[in-house]
C-alpha cells in the first residue's frame, strides 16, 4: 500500500496496513537529521522515515493590511 492509498484509506475510516506517519521538526533539527544520516535534502530524509504527508504551502495573504490593537 502506498502513502496515497494509506491516507485516503483513512479518510474513509477503512483500516490501513499501518497508521499515516506524518513529521514536523524545526529547521535545526532537520539539518542535524540531514547531517547524521548524510542526506542532502528534507525529501530524501521523509522518504528514509517512510513518512506519508507532504507539507504543500498556500498562497500567501494578499488582503487588507492587519491591524494590530493595544491589547495585542
Amino acid at each position: 500500500m502506498d502513502s496515497r492509498e494509506r491516507v485516503e484509506k483513512c479518510l474513509n475510516h477503512e483500516e490501513p496496513d499501518r497508521v499515516p506517519i506524518d513529521f514536523w521538526a524545526t529547521g535545526e533539527v532537520q539539518a542535524k537529521l540531514l547531517d547524521h544520516f548524510g542526506l542532502s535534502d528534507v525529501e530524501q530524509l521523509l522518504q528514509r522515515f517512510d513518512v506519508d504527508f507532504r507539507y504543500v504551502e498556500g498562497p500567501r495573504y494578499v488582503g487588507p493590511e492587519l491591524t494590530v490593537r493595544p491589547d495585542g
